[in-house]
């Protein structure tokens, strides 16, 4: 499993050009996000493959592949909470009425494709006997359960898009529109830490952290160009030390993520990224999120043969359920639901 974390590695080498001295102009753009988040969606892909695929790989390749994903944990999804915080108010802030149109645009239109999804899931479970609750059915459709389907981050980001919104309604494009953001957003994970697993509210300060950028971006980009060298050692090592910090309620990954999220601008400000694959990942976020799980669990439960595919060819297994997962997202475009 620690080649595929290889094989990105190089594809990430690939599409590196030669850093600048300078700040890139575009740097927080729509292009850069989704590079970014084509980065980080097969570093979703495969912490998720690794719950359903027996290794057999040599114990100490094994072992330093669990301490990388184990170091990593949720850090994987820290771009796309960032970049929706600061996608979102970036509407509200250049057009009046997008704060309307959130509710329609991002909370209905994700939860609808989402449900799309999710009965997929349930169609599957029940063709290849996979026990599942009405309960879980029900309680699916709305992103609080899962019936084998990814479900916590669809669950989070519409709560964060409805924060924005209210907020948005309540102030306008203001400080106190962000103080609002990041209230809530902080009440939000407190809440949660009580009722969910860690991993559903231990990166939401990441989508706060995007909408405070979005605000103050012109201070905040002469701050990271001036110190740029300092701020680069201070984040990572921070980002280092609340790896080890006890993550009480979920406080020092959710500061990790900020510091990520710094991380990240400080990165993309200065050295350009260029591919085609990585560009069309982040642009099909979604799906390749949402349905990636379809072929991991299939493949890992039905027999070909007189064993899974995943037991017998664990290579084969791998390549399978990322040609799957391509494949669905390139359909995707023809079932999703536009409101």
């Amino acid at each position: 499993m620690i080649c595929l974390y290889v094989i990105l590695f190089i594809i990430i080498v690939i599409s590196l050009r030669f850093p600048r001295n300078e700040i890139i102009s575009d740097f927080s753009g729509k292009t850069t996000a989704n590079l970014i988040k084509g980065i980080f969606i097969w570093l979703v892909f495969i912490s998720h493959l690794a719950q359903y695929i027996q290794s057999s790989y040599p114990q100490m390749l094994e072992y330093g592949f669990n301490n990388l994903r184990s170091f990593l944990g949720q850090m994987i999804v820290v771009p796309f909470l960032f970049y929706s915080g600061y996608g979102v108010l970036i509407g509200v802030k250049k057009w009046g009425g997008y704060i309307n149109t959130i509710p329609s645009k991002r909370v209905l239109t994700v939860l609808f494709n989402f449900d799309v999804a999710v009965l997929l899931f349930i169609i599957m479970d029940f063709a290849i006997g996979l026990p599942i609750t009405p309960k879980q059915i029900i309680l699916s459709f709305i992103a609080w359960d899962s019936v084998g389907n990814s479900n916590w981050y669809i669950f989070t980001i519409i709560i964060l898009y409805l924060i924005t919104f209210s907020a948005s309604k309540l102030f306008g494009y203001s400080t106190r529109c962000i103080a609002t953001i990041c209230v809530l957003v902080f009440l939000y994970s407190l809440v949660m830490s009580f009722l969910k697993a860690s991993w559903w509210y231990d990166t939401t300060f990441a989508y706060a952290a995007g909408s405070i950028y979005c605000f103050f971006k012109e201070r905040i980009d002469r701050l990271l160009n001036r110190h740029y060298k300092e701020l680069v050692v201070v984040s990572s090592v921070f980002f280092i030390l609340f790896a080890f910090a006890p993550n009480i309620m979920g406080f020092a990954e959710n500061i990790r993520s900020v510091f990520l999220s710094l991380l990240i601008l400080l990165f993309t400000m200065r050295v350009p990224l260029k591919n085609k694959f990585l560009l069309w990942s982040g642009k099909n976020l979604f799906p390749l999120y949402i349905y990636q799980r379809i072929p991991m669990i299939f493949l890992s439960v039905v027999p070909m043969g007189t064993l899974p595919l995943m037991q017998w060819s664990p290579l084969l297994y791998i390549t399978i359920c990322f040609v799957a997962t391509i494949f669905i997202a390139y359909l995707h475009k023809y079932i999703a639901i536009r409101l």
